[in-house]
């Protein structure tokens, strides 16, 4: 049996992500050890303006007392709000090992790569690997979410086990096959979890999260029955979701025109590294959408929240030339409004209706499921782990 000594201790501090959804990083130390848990940049409310983003403040890792014990960040998935202040921290903190699975490395690689005085040391790494990091080790277990090779973290310390989940939800049959380790979990949970930090977003919202399957059969669907020009807009990280569109275009023997830096990055970036399949044929460029017949054409574009220079937006504007849209078009809104970016999406929903188009949205439609489990997956995850504490992640207090 194993006992504890006086230096055996673990300190969990929050420098984001806990109260407020975005600018997650977490800290994680020992005596003689500290590791990072992502570092994302938190997105400005309305009451903030002139402000880009929110950076969480790392002073307590840089006291002297601590910044030697730095062993390293781990990066749970690729989104902003998990890797997006890694180019403002990394100069104060030097270049510590970053520790990433494939996808979410590539878009760590690039997004550092427009900081050429950034320097880092990237480490990628698979799943169910283990890394050892000081006193800890960390193993890299599967999770579904909205973007590839979202992982949650395996933390075994000198008090026992940590999960940290990161964003997750629990898709029995997703696009890429890559299901969340409910094994692994359960594993865990069979030797002892001493703190299960876990995603709670959607702990309000009962029942299960809807299938990426069941959205990609929603699309096809449409896109097959649509008797003139598909406009669609998502995440342009949704890599799952443009799967469904490029299969429900190849099917409906339509072409694809991507639109936005964001979306034809990863595009390029989700083909390089095997997690998006596209036919021969299927893509095509922005200047081709005047010689395609109407009713062959989908148009994948950015911008679902109404960011205002987004290409979704300045198509609602008509200033996206040659791309626009006519009476008859449908325009499929793939997301979830992001609380706060209610009236931008409002004001673009507005204007393309103006222009003679049809809108569909997940309230008429199954045309968007959730990065974020439900209730149902919530409790699931906690039956598997079985805690001996437990911290909500991901959430404002009231989840």
């Amino acid at each position: 049996m194993n006992t504890l000594q006086e230096n055996d201790w673990l300190r969990v501090v929050p420098l984001g992500g806990l109260g407020h959804i975005g600018g997650n990083m977490m800290v994680y130390e020992t005596a003689q050890d500290l590791i990072m848990v992502d570092a994302g940049v938190l997105f400005p409310t309305t009451d903030q303006p002139g402000i880009d983003y929110v950076i969480p403040d790392i002073a307590y890792v840089l006291e002297p007392s601590r910044r030697h014990k730095l062993r390293g960040i781990v990066l749970t998935h690729g989104h902003e709000d998990h890797i997006g202040a890694l180019p403002y921290v990394l100069p104060e903190l030097g270049a510590v090992p970053l520790w990433a699975t494939p996808f979410t490395a590539a878009l760590i690689r690039n997004k550092l790569g427009e900081f050429p005085d950034v320097v880092f040391d990237l480490q990628v790494i698979k799943d169910r690997q283990k890394v050892k990091m000081g006193a800890f080790v960390a193993d890299f277990l599967a999770v579904t979410h909205s973007i590839p090779h979202s992982a949650a973290i395996a933390l075994k310390t000198p008090i026992g086990t940590v999960i940290h989940t990161g964003d997750y939800k629990i898709d029995d049959d997703p696009l890429d096959g890559r299901k969340t380790d409910i094994e692994g979990f359960k594993a865990y949970g069979d030797a002892g979890v001493a703190l299960l930090c876990s995603d709670s977003t959607n702990a309000e919202r009962p029942g299960h999260t809807l299938g990426e399957r069941v959205v990609s059969r929603t699309l096809e669907k449409i896109v097959k029955d649509a008797p003139h020009r598909v406009f669609l807009t998502t995440f342009a990280s949704h890599v799952d979701r443009m799967q469904s569109v490029m299969e429900a275009a190849r099917l409906a023997g339509r072409k694809v025109i991507p639109l936005g830096r964001s979306m034809q990055q990863n595009i390029s970036l989700a083909l390089e590294l095997g997690v998006l399949k596209v036919a021969p044929g299927v893509l095509a460029e922005a200047s081709d959408f005047t010689t395609l017949p109407r009713n062959k054409v989908v148009v994948l574009a950015s911008g679902s929240q109404g960011e205002p220079m987004s290409s979704m937006m300045r198509i609602a504007h008509g200033r996206l030339a040659p791309i626009v849209v006519e009476p008859g078009d449908q325009v499929i809104m793939s997301s979830r409004r992001i609380p706060g970016n209610e009236l931008a999406i409002g004001t673009m929903v507005n204007h393309l209706f103006r222009m003679g188009a049809e809108v569909i949205d997940d309230h008429m439609a199954k045309v968007h499921s959730s990065g974020h489990g439900f209730n149902d997956e919530s409790q699931q995850m906690l039956q598997l782990c079985r805690p001996k504490a437990f911290v909500p992640l991901h959430g404002e207090f009231r989840h």
